[in-house]
C-alpha cells in the first residue's frame, strides 16, 4: 500500500531508513501478537508488536514533495493476513481471516523493503466454541392481589462463539397460589453470541397463596447444530394476597350516652385492614351530625399512614358540643392497596350523644317578714332552679346569718339530692335573734354536674330583717276645756305611745265616761299603725249633762304586728261640769308655740255654745302684739257664723312676726249672747333660727409622723336661738402636697345631736398620719333648724398637718484607737444620723463595755437630751472606757430616743466595737 505524507512524515521515515545498518538491520523481527489467539470460526483483529517495520522513501517522478511506501505483509503460516496497516517501525495492526486451521501458526512479516522476519508459534488458532445460554427470570411486583395482573420477563443470553437458533421459550408456574398466564411475547429467534433477548408473558392469579415462575428457552447451535437450552437458575417468588378492605370502629373515651355543652370529647378510631394486602390510609374526616353542633379537632397521626394486611391502625382526635341537641359523631376514611393502588373507602358506625346545657344552680330567698320581734321565728324560703339541662347532684344547703353570734338557724329541710334539669326545689328553715337590731339571712347551695362532675354552687341575694324589741302601749288623756258647762262638749284628746321596738297596730280606742256624758266617735278610725317610739293622737267629743265632776277617758287596745300579741293602755281626766247656759271658748291654742320670724303661727279658736239658744259670732279680731306688731291673716270660716245650741265651732288664722321677741296671740270675739270670758292670750315665741356658726378643726399638733394618732376636734357653737340638730358629720383627710395621706375614725358623739340655741357641742376624733406630706383634716357637718327645718350647716375650715417620715436613726461607734495601753483611756465617738423626716430626740446614751467590771467608762458628752433634726441630720457623743487588764474589749453604747412629733419612738442599733488592752 502506498501512502502520500507530508514532508515532516517523509523525514521521520528517512530518519528510520537511515538508522538501519547492512542487511540484518533492514529485516523485520516480531516479537508479539495481541491477542495471540482466536477462533477459527471468526475474524480476529491484532496488532503485532516487534522491531524493524520500515518504510522505503521515494521520490515522485513529476515533482514536487516525497512519497513512503509503508506497505507491510504479514502471513500465518500459508495464510496471509488483511488490512495490514503499519503504525510505527515497531507497530502493526492486521486481521486474521476466520477458516483457518486450528493450531499454533507461524507469523512472517515483509516490510516496505521487501525483508522478511518470523516468529514461531506466534498465534493460537482455537477450534470453533458452540452456542451457550444462560437464563434468568424476574417479576414486575412481589406481591400482587388476586386477578391482578403480574408481569414475567425471562432474559436468555448467549454466551457463547456460535448463534443459537432459540426454537422455544417455556413458562412454568407453581406454588399454593392458582394462576394463568398469557403466551409469551416476542416469538422466539436467532440469538447471536454475546447477544441476550427478553420474553415476556402476564400472569393472573385467581386465589391467594405463593406463585413461583420460572423459565426454560431451548433451541440449536447454529454452527453446529447441537441442541442448546437454559433454565432460570432461581425462580421468581409472586406472594398473591386477597385485596386490601377497610374496616372502621370508633369509639368515645368513656362511652358516654350523654355529654355537656363545651366539654371535650376523646374520640378513637381504629382502622383496621381485612384483606392480605397492605393499604395506605390517605384521609380520616371527623363526622358530626348536625354539622354545626360539634367542632372536632384534626386526627393524629396525621395521613397518610400504611396499615399492614390483616393489622390496624389507630386515630384519635376531640369533639367537642356546641349546642344541646342530639348528635351522631363519626367518621369517613379513604385509602388505597398497597399492591393496586385501588381506592379504598369507609366509614365508622356513629355514636349517638345526647348534649346538655350543663347544670347551673340559681338560687332565690325569701323570708316572711321583714320585721320580726326578738325570739319571733322567721321563716326563711330558699328556692333552687336548675337552669341546664343536665341534672345537678345537690350536696349540701348551709343557712347563713349575720351576726352569728345573737341568732340562731334550724337546719334546712328537706335534705339535699339530685335536682333535675329544669326542675327547681324548695328548702326552708326559721331563724331567730336574742337581741335587737339589723340580721341578714342567706343560704347557699353546693354540689356537681351529674354529667360532667364539674363542681356547682348557688348563693342567694341575702334578704335583711329587722329585730325589733316588743311593741308596749301607754297612753295620756287631756279635755279641752277642763270646765265646762254641762250640755256643752268637751274636747278629749288621747296620745298613745309604743316606747316598743316593733309596730303597733291600735284595733279600737273605747270612750269611757259617766252614763249621763254623750261621746261622739274617736277619730282617726282604727286601725291605725304607731311605729316604735312613735305615737298616736285620737280625739272625740263628749258632753256632760249632769253638773259636777265628770271622769272622761278611753280604753285603747292594740296588737304586735310582728307577733300579733296583745296590748291595752288606759286613761282618763276630770272634768268639771257647771250648770249655765252662756257660750263660751272651749280652745283657744296655737302651733307652734316657738318660730322663727316670717313662720306663721296656726291659731285655732273653739266657742262652745252651752246656751240653750242659738250663738251669733259676728265678729272675730286676731292679733299678735309684742316687740312688734304681728300680722295675722282672717278667721276661717268667715263671718257671721251661728252657733246651734249645744255646738261648737271652730276658728282658725295664722300669724306671723318680723322681729326676734316674745308675743301674745290674742282675739277679740263679739257674739249674742257673750262669752262668758275673752280668750286667754297664747304666748309665743320668735327666735332666730338655729345657726351654727363657721369653725375650724383642730388638731392637736401640726406636725406629726407616719404612723402617729393625734386627737382632732371641732367646736360648734350655735349662734341662733333655735334648736340647731346635726344630722351628719364626716370626718376625713386630703392631701395638699407630696404624698401626704391620713385616716380619721368617725367622730364622737354620734349624730343625731341637738345644739340648744346659744349652745354648742364638742365633736373628737383621731387622725393617723399613713403618708408623709401635706394633709388637711377636714370635717363635713349637716345640721336644720329644728323649728323652721332650714339649713343651719356650718363653714368648717380644716387643720393643716404636716405628715412627716418617721425618725430613722443610724449609730455609727467608731474608737481612737483599736488598741491602748492597759489603764489608758480609749477614746470613742457615736454619730447618730437621722434619715426620717421627723426630728428625734436623744434621751439616754449609756456606754457599754463587755467583759463587766474590767473597764470604767465615762459619761457621754454632751449631755442628753439631745435633739436630731430630721432629713439627714446627726448628733455626735463622745466618751472614754479605760481597761484595767490586757485583754480584748468590746465597747458599745444602749441608745434610747423619742420621735419629737409624740410618735412611736425610733429604735437606735449601735454596732459595738473591739479595743485590745496591752501590757504596759
Amino acid at each position: 500500500m502506498r501512502s502520500r505524507l507530508g514532508s515532516l512524515a517523509a523525514l521521520a521515515a528517512l530518519a528510520a531508513l537511515s538508522c538501519s545498518s547492512g542487511s540484518d538491520g533492514e529485516a523485520p523481527r516480531p516479537a508479539s501478537v495481541d491477542p495471540a489467539a482466536g477462533p477459527s470460526a471468526q475474524a480476529t483483529r491484532v496488532t503485532i508488536h516487534g522491531d524493524g517495520f520500515l518504510t522505503r522513501p521515494s521520490t515522485k517522478l513529476s515533482g514536487g514533495g516525497a512519497e513512503v511506501d509503508v506497505r507491510h505483509r504479514a502471513w500465518l503460516g500459508d495464510t496471509e493476513l488483511e488490512q495490514v496497516t503499519w503504525v510505527d517501525v515497531r507497530t502493526l495492526q492486521a486481521t486474521v481471516p476466520a477458516g483457518l486451521a486450528p493450531g499454533s501458526k507461524r507469523l512472517v512479516v515483509e516490510n516496505a523493503l521487501g525483508r522478511q522476519g518470523a516468529l514461531d508459534d506466534a498465534f493460537e488458532v482455537t477450534g470453533a466454541a458452540p452456542a451457550a445460554l444462560a437464563a434468568s427470570i424476574a417479576a414486575d411486583r412481589d406481591t400482587a392481589n388476586v386477578g391482578q395482573a403480574v408481569s414475567v420477563t425471562l432474559t436468555v443470553l448467549n454466551g457463547g462463539h456460535a448463534t443459537a437458533n432459540l426454537t422455544s421459550v417455556v413458562l412454568d408456574h407453581g406454588g399454593t397460589a392458582a394462576a394463568t398466564c398469557g403466551s409469551v411475547t416476542p416469538a422466539p429467534g436467532a440469538l447471536g453470541t454475546g447477544a441476550s433477548a427478553t420474553f415476556h408473558w402476564t400472569c393472573t392469579a385467581s386465589a391467594p397463596g405463593t406463585l413461583s415462575l420460572s423459565g426454560t428457552a431451548g433451541g440449536t447451535d447454529a454452527t453446529s447444530g447441537d441442541p442448546v437450552s437454559a433454565s432460570s437458575a432461581s425462580p421468581a417468588s409472586v406472594l398473591i394476597q386477597t385485596p386490601a378492605a377497610l374496616d372502621v370502629a370508633l369509639a368515645v373515651e368513656g362511652n358516654p350516652a350523654e355529654a355537656l355543652i363545651g366539654q371535650t370529647l376523646a374520640i378513637s378510631l381504629t382502622v383496621q385492614d381485612t384483606g392480605q394486602a397492605g393499604a395506605t390510609v390517605t384521609r380520616v374526616e371527623p363526622t358530626a351530625t348536625p354539622a354545626d353542633a360539634v367542632a372536632c379537632g384534626a386526627p393524629t397521626p396525621s395521613p397518610p399512614q400504611p396499615v399492614a394486611g390483616a393489622g390496624a391502625r389507630a386515630f384519635a382526635w376531640t369533639c367537642t358540643p356546641l349546642a344541646a341537641v342530639d348528635v351522631a359523631l363519626g367518621a369517613s376514611v379513604g385509602g388505597t392497596d398497597a399492591n393496586t393502588g385501588a381506592t379504598l373507602q369507609a366509614s365508622a358506625p356513629t355514636a349517638s350523644l345526647h348534649v346538655l346545657r350543663p347544670a347551673e344552680l340559681t338560687a332565690a330567698l325569701a323570708v316572711d317578714r321583714t320585721t320580726a320581734d326578738v325570739d319571733q321565728p322567721v321563716h326563711v324560703t330558699f328556692t333552687l332552679f336548675n337552669g341546664g339541662t343536665a341534672a345537678a347532684e345537690v350536696a349540701s344547703i348551709v343557712a347563713t346569718r349575720d351576726p352569728a353570734a345573737t341568732s340562731t338557724c334550724t337546719a334546712p329541710a328537706p335534705g339535699p339530692g339530685r335536682l333535675a334539669a329544669g326542675a327547681s326545689a324548695t328548702f326552708t328553715w326559721t331563724c331567730s335573734a336574742s337581741a335587737a337590731g339589723l340580721i341578714v339571712l342567706g343560704g347557699t347551695a353546693s354540689g356537681t354536674d351529674a354529667v360532667s362532675g364539674g363542681v356547682l354552687g348557688a348563693t342567694a341575694s341575702p334578704a335583711e330583717v329587722l329585730i325589733q324589741a316588743p311593741a308596749a302601749l301607754t297612753g295620756a288623756i287631756t279635755a279641752q276645756p277642763t270646765t265646762t258647762i254641762a250640755g256643752q262638749p268637751v274636747a278629749l284628746t288621747l296620745e298613745v305611745s309604743n316606747p316598743g321596738g316593733a309596730a303597733a297596730e291600735v284595733t279600737s280606742v273605747a270612750p269611757t265616761g259617766p252614763a249621763s256624758a254623750v261621746c261622739g266617735a274617736v277619730t282617726p278610725a282604727t286601725p291605725v299603725i304607731i311605729p316604735g317610739g312613735g305615737r298616736a293622737t285620737f280625739q272625740w267629743p263628749c258632753t256632760p249633762t249632769d253638773p259636777g265632776s265628770a271622769l272622761l277617758g278611753a280604753t285603747a287596745d292594740a296588737t304586735d304586728v310582728n307577733t300579733g300579741a296583745r296590748l291595752r293602755a288606759t286613761a282618763s281626766t276630770t272634768v268639771a261640769v257647771d250648770s249655765g247656759g252662756v257660750p263660751a271658748v272651749a280652745e283657744f291654742t296655737a302651733s307652734p308655740l316657738v318660730a322663727s320670724p316670717g313662720q306663721p303661727f296656726g291659731v285655732t279658736l273653739t266657742i262652745a255654745n252651752v246656751s240653750a239658744v242659738t250663738t251669733q259670732v259676728t265678729g272675730i279680731v286676731p292679733s299678735m302684739t309684742g316687740a312688734t306688731a304681728g300680722n295675722c291673716s282672717a278667721p276661717a270660716p268667715g263671718l257671721p257664723r251661728p252657733i246651734p245650741a249645744g255646738a261648737n265651732q271652730t276658728f282658725t288664722w295664722s300669724c306671723t312676726a318680723g322681729e326676734v321677741g316674745s308675743y301674745a296671740l290674742e282675739a277679740a270675739v263679739t257674739s249674742a249672747p257673750a262669752l262668758a270670758a275673752q280668750p286667754t292670750p297664747v304666748p309665743v315665741t320668735v327666735q332666730a333660727p338655729g345657726h351654727l356658726a363657721p369653725a375650724t378643726v383642730q388638731a392637736s399638733r401640726s406636725t406629726i409622723s407616719v404612723g402617729q394618732a393625734i386627737p382632732v376636734s371641732l367646736l360648734l357653737v350655735n349662734d341662733g336661738q333655735g334648736t340647731a340638730g346635726v344630722t351628719a358629720f364626716q370626718t376625713g383627710a386630703s392631701r395638699t402636697s407630696g404624698t401626704g395621706a391620713a385616716t380619721c375614725t368617725a367622730a364622737a358623739p354620734a349624730p343625731p345631736q341637738a345644739i340648744a340655741g346659744g349652745g354648742s357641742l364638742t365633736f373628737g376624733w383621731t387622725c393617723t398620719g399613713t403618708g408623709a406630706g401635706s394633709v388637711a383634716l377636714e370635717a363635713a357637718v349637716t345640721a336644720r333648724d329644728a323649728g323652721s327645718g332650714a339649713d343651719a350647716s356650718p363653714t368648717v375650715t380644716p387643720a393643716a398637718v404636716a405628715v412627716q417620715a418617721a425618725p430613722q436613726l443610724t449609730g455609727t461607734l467608731t474608737p481612737s484607737a483599736t488598741s491602748v495601753p492597759v489603764n489608758t483611756p480609749a477614746g470613742l465617738t457615736l454619730v447618730i444620723a437621722n434619715g426620717g423626716e421627723a426630728g428625734a430626740r436623744i434621751t439616754a446614751v449609756t456606754p457599754t463595755a463587755t467583759p463587766a467590771g474590767l473597764a470604767t467608762c465615762m459619761p457621754v458628752a454632751p449631755p442628753v437630751p439631745v435633739d436630731v433634726p430630721g432629713g439627714g441630720g446627726s448628733a455626735t457623743f463622745t466618751w472614754s472606757c479605760t481597761p484595767s487588764q490586757a485583754r480584748s474589749y468590746t465597747l458599745g453604747a444602749t441608745v434610747t430616743a423619742a420621735d419629737v412629733n409624740g410618735g412611736p419612738a425610733p429604735t437606735v442599733t449601735v454596732h459595738a466595737v473591739t479595743v485590745s488592752a496591752t501590757a504596759p
